[in-house]
């Protein structure tokens, strides 16, 4: 009975001793430095060793501005036309207008930029939403709808009637813009 008993307790050794896991030592690799690395220590770069050229970068041409007519009972025109930052404006006649259809046109640089300043002017950033302000809508009046996009800094107005004269200038700016271009037919 003992010899089964050491028996045992030597098998038993055996197993429960080929079951621990052993430790692999611990191996601390040092990184490769390559471009991503080198790139990232921002400490060992001098960038007034670098000349920038700012005139080959890509500009981001947006929407600038817009301005919609809706119609009303009577003959209102009714158009939709779209104020692109690089001088691009589409517009498109749909009813009692002397243009009906699809156009394009450029404006040029210090008419784009025109439009940012009467913009600000009309404190365009700082209107509300919707006019009038009350909610009420006289059902017969052409609502305008218009937009101006900064890229940091945007505003959509609805204007039913009842709206600031700043507004209404802003709308006369760009429907001037509109009736001086020479316009193109988009097939």
């Amino acid at each position: 009975m003992t010899n089964y008993f050491l028996l045992l307790l030597g098998v038993s050794f055996l197993f429960f001793s080929s079951c621990v896991a052993t430790k692999a030592p611990l191996v601390v690799e040092e990184p490769e430095m390559n471009l991503a690395h080198w790139m990232l220590e921002e400490d060992s770069i001098a960038y007034e060793n670098f000349e920038f050229d700012l005139t080959d970068t890509i500009s981001y041409v947006h929407l600038l501005a817009t301005i919609e007519r809706r119609a009303c009972f009577g003959k209102c025109p009714v158009y939709k036309a779209k104020f692109y930052s690089d001088g691009l404006v589409i517009y498109t006649g749909i009813k009692h207008v002397d243009r009906r259809g699809k156009y394009t046109t450029r404006i040029d640089e210090v008419t784009a930029n025109q439009t940012k300043t009467m913009a600000e002017r009309a404190n365009y950033f700082r209107l509300s939403g919707f006019y009038p302000n009350y909610g009420s809508v006289i059902d017969d009046l052409p609502i305008t709808i218009t937009s101006v996009n900064f890229i940091y800094k945007e505003n959509q107005v609805t204007n039913a009637h009842n709206s600031p004269v700043n507004l209404h200038r802003f709308e006369r700016f760009l429907d001037e813009i509109i009736d001086v271009q020479n316009w193109s037919l988009l097939k």
